[in-house]
């Protein structure tokens, strides 16, 4: 009976002492720990790490002593049981900071023996930034013939301090509230005129065609965003750029006068009237219901010249010629009711560059009637 009982209390023994050896030991078998935490939202210090307690076999209370060594710097942690608790905000983005090295010693409470182990707290990124554009404001001035597709800037910029895809920024163009008048231009919202094809580029380009004489200015509301995997979380910036429009040849020379019917500003068939008298050389002829002048409809007022392109009859230039620079018609021969009632004569305007001239080919008629030798009527188109 004796005997039994001794053998119990060494197997108890040996038991303790077993467990004993085990304290302090890393659940894992690993010599050190690793443990990861996201980085605070502004002045949060509540998150707790992952795994929540530091995996150290033995009860902190009874078997072992648990104490923090922080070789470089101030403490980051404090202990509060097994638990990591901060002692302040965690900023991986302002002090990249991408993880936290530092010691716990353990003690085992019964036969005073310590062991140092390793810690390792990863920071992970936490989605606390909006980008931010550089070099602001933008501007730009594009020509009203650069055709759909074109490039029209490249200079956007945002920049996310955060990691990975919460730190990658694309581009879109939104609706804006742009419409009025601003320093004398017509001022309008350029969503639908321009467009970012490629959000990650953030190259703004043209959408569709440009008219300097409807609008001169497009306000383009642009927004940087950050690519959070999750999409509720994203953060964004707004920016706006300004794109003038420079006005160009595009618009063709066009006839105005008081009273006629206009379509875009122009003069929509326009017709002019004067008369002479049958064998009498009258000159400069008086033109009704004004003088013969064509303007150019962009605002560069490229000079203007005229020119006799067709009539009839067919000896029309010998009696009639026009002033190419003022368009002032004047007869230099008299006509005479018994070889003809009527001029008819068909009147080219051009720009006066021979590049432009190419370009665009603004042909406009009048028509001179000779009604029993005194009576002239013009028609123009």
């Amino acid at each position: 009976m004796k005997f039994q009982i001794t053998s119990l209390a060494l197997l108890a023994l040996l038991h303790q002492v077993i467990g004993k050896d085990g304290l302090c030991d890393v659940e894992s078998g690993q010599p050190n720990i690793i443990m990861d935490i996201e980085e605070s939202k502004e002045t949060d210090i509540s998150q707790e790490t992952i795994p929540s307690e530091l995996p150290i076999k033995g009860d902190p209370y009874t078997e072992i002593k648990l104490d923090l060594v922080f070789p470089k710097g101030n403490p980051i942690f404090v202990l509060s049981e097994k638990k990591l608790q901060l002692l302040e905000p965690l900023d991986r983005d302002m002090d990249n900071l991408s993880h936290i090295v530092f010691q716990v010693t353990c003690t085992v409470r019964d036969t005073n023996k310590k062991r140092t182990i390793p810690v390792i707290v990863r920071v992970s990124d936490a989605n606390d930034n909006s980008p931010v554009f550089q070099n602001t404001p933008y501007e730009v001035s594009v020509s009203e013939l650069s055709p759909v597709g074109t490039t029209i800037f490249t200079g956007l910029k945002a920049v996310d301090p955060d990691a990975g895809a919460n730190g990658l920024v694309e581009y879109r163009v939104v609706q804006g509230s742009a419409g009025g008048a601003q320093e004398r231009l017509t001022v309008a919202d350029g969503s639908k005129h321009f467009a970012i094809n490629l959000p990650h580029q953030g190259q703004v380009t043209v959408a569709r065609p440009l008219d300097y004489e409807k609008t001169q200015r497009y306000l383009i509301t642009i927004v940087a965003s950050d690519r959070a995997r999750n999409q509720t979380s994203r953060m964004s910036a707004t920016t706006t750029l300004t794109v003038d429009i420079k006005d160009d040849d595009d618009q063709n020379p066009s006839f105005i006068y008081q009273g006629c019917t206009l379509h875009d500003g122009s003069c929509v068939t326009p017709e002019y009237y004067s008369t002479v008298s049958s064998g009498v050389l009258a000159g400069v002829l008086t033109i009704s219901p004004e003088k013969i002048q064509a303007v150019d409809m962009d605002t560069l007022a490229t000079p203007i010249v005229y020119s006799f392109l067709s009539g009839s009859p067919a000896s029309f230039r010998e009696y009639f010629e026009i002033n190419p620079s003022t368009g002032t018609v004047r007869q230099v021969r008299p006509a005479d009711s018994s070889f003809t009632k009527k001029f008819e004569i068909i009147v080219k305007v051009s720009f006066s560059s021979e590049a432009i001239k190419r370009l665009f080919l603004p042909y406009l008629y009048f028509e001179l009637v000779h009604e029993q030798c005194n009576n002239f009527r013009a028609i123009a188109s």
